[in-house]
């Protein structure tokens, strides 16, 4: 019983946390066509958390998250995000919802490994 409480608590978010979520969730929410957002977070187990939190909130405002993890050395990011939107609406996860693509791991598509890389 012990351990369960602990998971729990460290699977809180602390204020900030919660006040930058919300944020986050109320600019989603109110865009209507196309708007990019960017966010960054130093712990993937922290990111994938605001992202769980956030696809619920975001469901409960009809907005319907598809999240995409890029995998290393990904060559054609926007090839690999619109593979994962047909997908996802193949799929019928849309239901003709508002849909915002939540996009992890993005470096993965940086060439760190060529001498002319950003």
């Amino acid at each position: 019983m012990a351990a369960t409480a602990t998971l729990e608590r460290t699977a809180e978010l602390t204020l900030d946390q919660s006040v930058t979520l919300d944020e986050l969730v109320t600019m989603v929410s109110y865009a209507e066509r196309l708007a990019i957002f960017f966010a960054r977070c130093n712990a993937p187990v922290l990111r994938d958390r605001l992202i769980e939190q956030a696809t619920k909130r975001l469901a409960d405002r009809g907005v319907q998250v598809v999240a995409a993890t890029l995998p290393p050395n990904t060559a054609n990011v926007r090839a690999y995000l619109r593979q994962r939107l047909d997908q996802a609406r193949g799929n019928g996860a849309t239901d003709g919802r508002r849909v915002a693509l939540f996009v992890a791991d993005l470096e993965h598509s940086l060439p760190f490994d060529r001498p002319d890389a950003p």
